[in-house]
């Protein structure tokens, strides 16, 4: 009887464990998705803070350091701030708002002749479009 009972609270134990275990980092995955879904500074600054040995923590990390330089080259509202941006975050989500800003402060036929130079190898072409 009693060796039931000490196999009954182990088993117990092991169960409530198993259950904590997965229900964390279930947790932590909603909490990933919610950080990326929000995409701010501030979501993934209390990601950082509630989970800070997770997996993700270089990928969230480098997230805010996108955003931050992101926030600045706005706040400076400069072609050199927004190329800087683009040349360390080329795949970055913010392109094309980051090219149609730069559009406005170049003028949209430069932008063109820009875009033309950039996405076209051809001579024959690119006079074309020019």
């Amino acid at each position: 009887m009693k060796f039931l009972k000490i196999f009954l609270v182990i088993l117990f134990v092991l169960i409530a464990g198993w259950f904590l275990l997965t229900g964390g980092w279930s947790t932590m995955q909603s909490s990933y998705k919610k950080a990326l879904k929000v995409n701010t500074i501030e979501g993934y600054e209390k990601f950082v803070l509630k989970y800070p040995d997770s997996e993700y923590r270089s990928e969230i990390e480098e997230k805010i350091s996108e955003l931050k330089l992101f926030y600045d080259a706005k706040a400076e509202n400069t072609i050199t701030a927004y190329q800087e941006f683009i040349d360390k975050y080329p795949n970055t989500e913010h392109y094309e708002e980051i090219e149609s800003r730069i559009a406005f402060l170049i003028g949209f036929p430069e932008v063109m002749n820009l875009m033309i130079t950039k996405h076209y190898t051809d001579p024959e072409l690119i006079e074309y479009y020019q």
